[in-house]
Order: structure tokens, then sequence, then C-alpha cells
């Protein structure tokens, strides 16, 4: 082998043994012992308990724009001292929107609403956000509250977390007693 060709199988074996062996690009996963929830209910009627469920149903997961400095904040329900102006059974919330920066420091809102039946106690949350199958933001079980059957509930938690360029799902856990839903949504980081 000539000189020329040793060099370029060198300069071969090496760039595939760094591009092999070099830490990729990685989110930084955002641990929260407990997330900053909060938790907005409102009473309704007409739930059913399907079959051995007591009647816990999951509703909207969503991420939006936080509610503007100074303004009264969402979500919130018709008939609050907040939304007062709105009609009855309405539910005020940020416009969910699908685009996210990367790097999100507290740049929005995740939320998300569900309904019970005959279902009531104390409430636990958490919510994560994965991404290629990597951990960008998780919370532990949080107690927010309890909840009486009968009652439709929005929990939003200001969102801050460091991804990659692509999707990533959110994913949400509420647990009311010994029943436990999940919700999911999918955002796009830019």
């Amino acid at each position: 082998m000539t000189k020329t060709r040793v060099s370029l199988f060198a300069a071969l074996a090496l760039t595939v043994v760094f591009g092999v062996c070099a830490q990729q690009a990685q989110a930084h996963p955002i641990i929260w012992p407990q997330g900053d929830f909060q938790m907005f209910t409102a009473t309704h009627y007409g739930a059913v308990p399907q079959g051995s469920s007591a009647g816990l149903f999951q509703g909207i997961v969503a991420m939006a724009p936080l509610p503007p400095a100074g303004a009264n904040g969402w979500p919130c329900f018709a008939g609050d001292a907040a939304c007062s102006t709105l009609p009855a059974g309405a539910l005020l919330i940020g416009q969910p929107q699908q685009i996210w920066p990367v790097n999100c420091d507290k740049c929005g809102q995740i939320f998300f609403t569900f309904e019970t039946a005959a279902v009531s106690g104390e409430c636990e949350v958490s919510v994560s956000v994965m991404q290629k199958g990597a951990v960008v933001l998780r919370t532990a079980m949080t107690k927010v509250g309890n909840v009486l059957p009968n009652q439709i509930v929005a929990i939003p938690m200001t969102a801050t977390f460091h991804g990659t360029p692509g999707p990533a799902e959110i994913t949400t856990t509420t647990k009311v007693g010994n029943y436990v839903i999940h919700g999911k949504a999918t955002i796009i980081l830019q």
C-alpha cells in the first residue's frame, strides 16, 4: 500500500472510533421533587361510572403560553372571580400550541383536565416529558388537594425543560384513591 492509502485508512479508522466513542448530545433532564401544580375545580352533573370504574376520566392535555403578567390566570372556570364574565359552563385556557423552544425556561404552561363521577379523595398528579426515550422533565407524584364526585378539574404547571429538536411526548398521571389515569400530548421542540 502507498503512504496515501495508509493515511486515508488511518483517518477513516480515527473518524469511526471518535464517532462511535464520543459522547452524543443529550437532553439534560429536569427532575422536580414536586411540580408547581395548582388545582381548579368546577361542579358538573351527568358523568356516569362505566363498569367497575368509579368514574375518573381523562380530559385535555396541552401546552399553552403563560398568562400575561398582571392578568387573571388561566385555567379558570365560569363563576370563578377571575372569570366572572365567562358564560356558564366555560373554561378559559391558554391557546394550545405544539411548537416550543428546545430550551424552555418557564416558557409555557403544561395543563390537563379530568372529570370525576363517583370517585373522590386526595388527588396526586405528575408530569413527564420524554424525547427519543430520554427524560426531559419529570415531577414526582404531588398532592394537589381533594376532589369530589361530579367535578371537572384543571391542573396547570409552569414548564421548564431542555431538550433537542424534534417531537417530545407529555404524559400526565392522575391518581385519586386507587384509581389512576394517564393523558398524553405531543409537542415539537425547535
